[in-house]
């Protein structure tokens, strides 16, 4: 299996010391992970900019980027997708680019904090219908990420991290913090995850609304 990444759920994950937890909870490594080839030089501009005082942040994604590989511009596109989607508001070509990739591929994920790249797709099924259909079933979301964490790990053990990270993130403040349960906790990451549902690997961990 092969984990096409973008950047935003990447430094969210190594903000919340989170990254190796979620490649281990899915028995890859750093040299299953692939990324788009502006990845490389974008993520280490944004690691700076956003990991100013966290030097063990910066350093876990540089040595990241050592073992990763990257995505070629060349992807097999028969039906010609990504010209579709280029128009498309909503989904720039990074994300274009690793929405088919990952689709091409029963066995591989995607994992994307990219929410409005992800709305864009959903509301142009009847544009993208090979894309959104090749990506059923196989990606993350950063509150799916965080939900298998908890599943696998431990309420404790995830709320302790992020509490402690050292990137800024809206669902990540209300979802915990001071007085969170995890039921408090799994109600919050569920229902930012629940409008792709059926586009995620694990939805049996969204907890349907009551």
């Amino acid at each position: 299996m092969i984990l096409f990444a973008d950047n935003d759920i990447l430094l969210k994950l190594t903000g919340c010391s989170l990254l190796l937890p979620f490649l281990e909870a899915l028995t890859l490594t750093d040299a299953d992970v692939r990324l788009t080839h502006d990845a490389k030089y974008s993520l280490v501009k944004q690691a700076q900019k956003k990991f100013v005082a966290d030097e063990a942040a910066r350093l876990a994604l540089s040595t990241m980027l050592e073992r990763v590989s990257y995505l070629e511009q060349a992807v097999e596109d028969p039906d010609g997708m990504l010209d579709l989607m280029v128009p498309i508001d909503g989904l720039d070509g990074g994300e274009s680019l690793l929405f088919l990739a990952a689709g091409a591929n029963v066995a591989d994920k995607l994992a994307t904090g990219d929410k409005r790249a992800l709305r864009a797709l959903c509301a142009n099924t009847h544009v993208i219908a090979p894309v959104h259909n090749g990506l059923r079933g196989k990606v993350f979301t950063l509150e799916s990420a965080l939900l298998l964490l908890m599943a696998r790990l431990g309420f404790e053990f995830v709320s302790e991290r992020v509490c402690g990270r050292s990137i800024a993130d809206r669902t990540l403040d209300l979802a915990y913090g001071l007085n969170r349960s995890v039921d408090h906790a799994i109600d919050c990451l569920s229902s930012e995850a629940r409008p792709f549902i059926e586009l995620l690997a694990t939805p049996e961990l969204v907890r349907p609304l009551e």
